[in-house]
């Protein structure tokens, strides 16, 4: 079976570093961003899958981000997390409202992470194959 390829959008190094740690721990390929920019970029040239992206970062925000990939067909269907210290209703509402996926508040537990990949494991085995063929 593939596995989906994972970028990390957060402007926190140490952030990306745990992510990539954990991620790759569960087997999975890992790149990173530094900010939105540069993730929005990588995204819309199709080298992610999955993306876990911080809300709050310099510049584009991680529901910009969001936004935008979910209005490009080419994109709107990859599963986005969204990576956040804050944990206001309204803050949940907006991502979910954009096609958030999932809502993974900091500070992150391993457990949380993977219960994530799981469920989107779960879906990226039920997608259907490039050839119109069913995986």
């Amino acid at each position: 079976m593939d596995r989906p390829r994972i970028l990390v959008i957060d402007d926190a190094r140490v952030m990306r570093m745990l992510l990539r740690t954990w991620l790759e721990q569960l087997g999975f390929s890992v790149t990173e961003a530094e900010n939105g920019e540069t993730g929005l970029r990588r995204i819309l040239d199709g080298a992610a899958d999955v993306v876990f992206c911080d809300i709050n970062m310099p510049g584009i925000s991680g529901l910009t981000v969001l936004d935008r990939v979910r209005s490009h067909a080419d994109t709107a269907d990859v599963p986005f997390v969204l990576l956040t210290t804050l944990g206001h209703a309204e803050d949940v509402r907006r991502g979910q409202n954009l096609g958030a996926s999932r809502y993974l508040t900091k500070p992150l537990q391993f457990v949380a992470l993977a219960e994530a990949m799981e469920d989107i494991m779960r879906q990226w085995t039920q997608r259907p194959s490039p050839n119109g063929d069913d995986a």
